[in-house]
């Protein structure tokens, strides 16, 4: 009977009692081991147990407290440039508009900042996609020009536009900062490999701020002045013969490279010659020869209407990448046919 008691008391205990009540309920889990058959003797409370005894009702956790609408819109913005794809890139914006229609009293001027700056980031990082990248900005500045007219809409529009040209801006002004890495005989291989990859993300981070920034002029959101400018600084404003001002030309190749065919036009041929002229004077001068034959792939590039020899590299559709790839199968199993079918030239004699 006794048992039977205290079998019910636990039981009762167990269910009117929370977790943490239980753990530390003695009498409870005292009846539940004899109920059991476990005769092990209980172990001594540790610090622990003590500590855990006087815990308070609503412990701290890091980040509580700190969630606000705007870390919710920015988080879900965040995820949605994280999956952005070519081949996803229609559904993908549908919910960007979502959001930011379903929170459209928090577009103020900080916020778009932070937007902008997650997607700059990207295409920087990401230079084959800087195209995709430039296209989400357009849909988004006409996606704020469709709203009714307002005060609210004006300084939205406003406000991505300018943050979004300064960013490009100040990362463009920041190649200036660039320095060969420079190894000394107290370095060890580890700092060496180090300085060699950090100079490596910043070329890189330059040419892909460059192409965006050439991306940007064929999507008619910079004009044609401000690269004429950009061009200036990095072709006629620069010492080339100093070694450090090497990747100035390099970008500049990068943005001709993305946007010269539509800057040569008739209106601007005065200045495109006066450019190539001066490229074609570098390219048989300058010291580095990676250089002179960048300039020389240019120029070539020019002199048959911009277009490639090579495909250009750039993200694509897995339809199609798939679609290039049966085309690319088809012209190799032509060339074969024609090679069996053609007659053997005679031997010489």
């Amino acid at each position: 009977a006794a048992a039977a008691a205290a079998g019910a008391g636990w039981r009762d205990t167990f269910a009117t009692c929370s977790p943490t009540a239980l753990l530390t309920n003695t009498n409870f889990v005292q009846s539940l081991r004899q109920e059991m058959g476990i005769k092990v003797p209980l172990p001594v409370p540790s610090v622990a147990h003590e500590l855990f005894l006087h815990r308070v009702a609503d412990p701290f956790r890091a980040g509580a407290g700190c969630v606000t609408r705007e870390n919710v819109l920015l988080k879900r913005v965040v995820g949605i440039l994280n999956r952005l794809t070519p081949e996803k890139y229609e559904s993908l914006v549908l919910k960007l508009y979502e959001a930011l229609d379903s929170d459209s009293d928090l577009i103020s001027k900080e916020n778009l900042e932070k937007i902008i700056s997650e997607v700059h980031r990207r295409a920087l990082e990401q230079p084959n996609y800087s195209g995709m990248y430039a296209q989400l900005c357009k849909d988004i500045i006409t996606r704020i020009q469709a709203r009714p007219t307002s005060t609210q809409r004006a300084v939205a529009l406003d406000s991505f536009e300018r943050s979004l040209v300064n960013m490009c801006q100040e990362r463009f002004l920041r190649g200036n900062e660039y320095q060969h890495p420079i190894f000394t005989d107290t370095m060890t291989q580890a700092e060496k490999e180090e300085s060699l990859a950090k100079s490596h993300h910043f070329v890189k981070c330059s040419k892909g701020n460059i192409q965006f920034i050439g991306e940007l002029f064929k999507r008619s959101m910079l004009s044609e002045r401000v690269l004429h400018k950009v061009i200036k600084m990095l072709l006629l404003d620069t010492d080339h013969t100093a070694p450090a001002n090497s990747m100035a030309l390099e970008v500049l190749c990068t943005l001709l490279a993305t946007a010269g065919e539509r800057l040569d036009r008739p209106e601007a041929a005065a200045y495109m010659t006066h450019y190539f002229n001066t490229m074609q004077v570098l390219s048989q001068s300058h010291s580095n020869s990676r250089i002179r034959f960048l300039l020389l792939d240019i120029i070539e590039l020019r002199e048959h209407g911009w277009v490639r020899r090579k495909k250009e590299v750039k993200a694509l559709k897995l339809e199609d990448l798939q679609r290039e790839l049966e085309n690319n199968e088809r012209e190799k199993q032509q060339i074969i046919l024609q090679a069996a079918v053609s007659p053997t030239p005679p031997a010489p004699p």
